[in-house]
């Protein structure tokens, strides 16, 4: 197959085996794969009586039952999908509609693009009614991958990872069965469809014949509402939504859920702890994968036991093992001048380059060790940037990324070092650390830290006695600073370079 046919096949396969159980539940609106799969056919004939079948298809818009739809729809014509989170600003959208070249633009915010786009875009509403006709799809197009993800590159500009169906087909036939989802369950949907963990969503459930729920308003924003007013059965996050909760007791609460899955950032001890006062009949499992390894690339399922967890010295949770149908390897690489291990992947998961090829060089590593050279291979290695200490039984044990590795005083840190000591600190409340490097200090290879936290009417000098009796000097943050909340970027991750941007204001410090 080529293009997201493959994932049109996964929820297809679940039409004809639970045409009447319920897809998608947006709270006033619900379909069941039957009434999803013909409004998907429907908007379909609607868009290639228009423009045929398009090589692209990208969704811009807010998440929600009609993005979900179109996305959908693009699988259904086998196309190239390309969505975009619905609240990036128009000229970022435009640096990544310049890399791909052409094709049909699905959007809530069409008038802002009206007058912007060329006539190789075609441009119409989330429904699929076209605004504006542009080329149709050359005769011979075919796509190639099943969607397009963009992510911050060094230049400023974003960088096209595209993904394979076969691919994603790899992921879903190797963690359904971790997620254990059947019919009638209920999956939550935290994630914008520019995220690649909103793929897991919707075809880890679609797979199993299950529900995926959508939030009805925002008080589901807060993780113990959500579940529990849309009754979720499993639930998948980055570990930063566990901060937004109205439950702050190790209590249990009266819900139904039996999973919870984290990916996205580094899951740690402590968090474990809530989840598992909170939800006592859940299974925890942590996933980790760079978005070039499709999803997820390795797992690890939490005993029920807290005796039996896997210690680690650094306070996270391990990343597990790799998936069997991966390759895997560790790598000496140097940073400045301190060396790491690097884990490295290949096989079916692992993209095939990204769309702006000058990027590839410093992402590979090449199977016979040499400088990547032009195209890359299936025997080449991806370098996620991720460092790992390898455990008994191959368990892997993250160590953050090459880049968040800092020079303080001539001393090696880790960010997420000092970050695990700050939780530990109960009156900090939500907490996060940025590297702040100036101009000297890049020459020097010296940075400083600051450090935020969400509690308020908090005395700084009793939070750095804390870290003093924990860490040395070079580990304690240089400052300090109050926010309300820690922020958090469109997939839900912390905004580390919105807080750089606090500390360049005045503000409270701890000197």
């Amino acid at each position: 197959m080529s293009g997201s046919e493959d994932l049109w096949d996964i929820f297809e396969s679940s039409v004809g085996a639970f045409g009447d159980v319920t897809a998608l539940d947006a709270g006033n609106r619900t379909w069941s794969y039957g009434t999803l799969h013909d409004q998907a056919i429907a908007v379909r004939q609607r868009l290639c009586g228009s423009i045929g079948l398009p090589a692209v298809l990208v969704v811009w818009g807010q998440n929600g039952a009609d993005a979900i739809v179109a996305y959908l729809v693009g699988t259904s014509m086998g196309s190239t999908i390309v969505p975009i989170d619905g609240q990036l600003p128009v000229e970022r959208v435009m640096s990544m509609l310049s890399a791909l070249g052409g094709g049909v633009i699905l959007t809530d915010r069409e008038n802002e693009l009206r007058d912007r786009i060329d006539g190789r875009w075609s441009i119409g509403t989330l429904d699929g009614r076209i605004d504006r006709l542009g080329a149709k799809s050359r005769a011979g197009e075919e796509p190639d991958a099943a969607y397009i993800l963009f992510t911050s590159g060094t230049t400023g500009e974003p960088k096209g990872v595209p993904i394979l169906g076969e691919s994603v087909r790899a992921y879903v036939d190797h963690v359904r069965p971790i997620v254990g989802m059947i019919p009638g369950d209920r999956h939550s949907q935290n994630f914008s469809l520019s995220f690649d963990l909103s793929v897991h969503d919707m075809f880890i459930t679609w797979a199993s014949g299950a529900t995926l729920v959508l939030r009805e308003d925002r008080s589901h924003l807060l993780i113990d509402v959500y579940i529990r007013d849309r009754q979720l059965t499993h639930w998948f996050s980055v570990p930063s939504a566990l901060t937004f909760t109205t439950h702050r007791e190790h209590e249990p609460l009266d819900t139904n859920l039996r999973w919870a899955g984290f990916c996205g950032e580094a899951l740690t001890y402590d968090q474990v702890a809530s989840v598992r006062a909170w939800f006592p009949n859940s299974e925890i499992v942590n996933l980790y994968g760079p978005t070039e390894l499709t999803i997820a690339c390795s797992a690890y399922k939490l005993p029920p036991r807290v005796a039996d967890e896997v210690a680690t010295s650094n306070g996270t949770v391990p990343i597990g093992r790799v998936f069997p149908h991966l390759e895997w390897r560790t790598a000496k690489a140097e940073h400045g001048d301190m060396d790491f291990q690097e884990l490295l992947l290949r096989g079916v998961q692992r993209f095939k380059g990204y769309v702006q090829q000058e990027s590839n060089v410093k992402a590979f590593r090449a199977g016979d060790d040499r400088t990547l050279l032009g195209h890359v291979r299936d025997e080449d290695w991806y370098r996620t940037g991720d460092v790992v200490e390898i455990a008994e039984g191959e368990m892997l044990i993250h160590h953050g990324r090459l880049d968040d590795q800092v020079k303080v005083a001539g001393h090696r840190i880790e960010i997420a070092d000092v970050e695990e000591n700050l939780r530990r600190i109960d009156v900090l409340g939500g907490v996060a650390v940025v590297v702040l490097r100036s101009p000297e200090a890049r020459l020097e290879g010296m940075a400083t830290l600051c450090a935020f936290y969400t509690a308020p009417d908090v005395d700084v000098r009793i939070a750095r006695q804390s870290l003093q009796e924990r860490l040395p000097a070079y580990m304690i943050p240089h400052d300090f600073r109050h926010v309300k909340s820690i922020p958090l970027n469109a997939n839900g991750k912390i905004d580390r370079a919105a807080l750089v941007a606090v500390c360049a204001e005045p503000g409270h410090s701890g000197n």
